[in-house]
């Protein structure tokens, strides 16, 4: 009998032991970007920062189950110094680090290198003049 009190002693410790809170560490599905992403940073070739308006900063991307989903563009409008949206609705395939996106309404597609870091998404794109960009986005969802 007393060696069951000794075991069950010990199981209970373990039990206890294993069941503490890491909240704070909430691990995110690194091999979806399925959510909602909100812009954090662009980086131009030659790690040059591109300086972020806060109109700029609200631009989002939503990629949906189905492979759908919209883009919420913040642009900054110096002239009228005016914030506005350009929302375009989209599709898109994922193959390894390759993300493509079809913009419906302006019949444009980009094809982008990606990573998902923790709950980052950072996908870069080189355009036609050879300039590359880094653009960083935070999961809102």
């Amino acid at each position: 009998m007393k060696k069951l009190k000794i075991v069950f002693g010990i199981f209970f410790g373990i039990l206890i032991l294993s069941c503490s809170s890491d909240d704070d560490n909430i691990e995110i599905n690194e091999s979806s970007i399925i959510g909602t992403w909100q812009l954090v940073e662009i980086i131009h070739s030659e790690n040059q920062n591109y300086t972020l308006e806060n109109c700029q900063l609200q631009t989002t991307i939503t990629f949906n189950l189905n492979k759908t989903g919209k883009t919420n563009e913040y642009i900054l409008d110096l002239d009228l110094n005016d914030c506005f949206v350009m929302e375009n609705n989209i599709t898109y395939e994922t193959n390894g680090n390759i993300l493509t996106i079809s913009y419906i309404s302006d019949n444009l597609t980009n094809v982008v290198n990606y990573e998902l870091e923790k709950n980052f998404l950072i996908y870069y794109f080189t355009n036609s003049d050879g300039n590359k960009r880094t653009t960083k986005m935070k999961r809102l969802n």
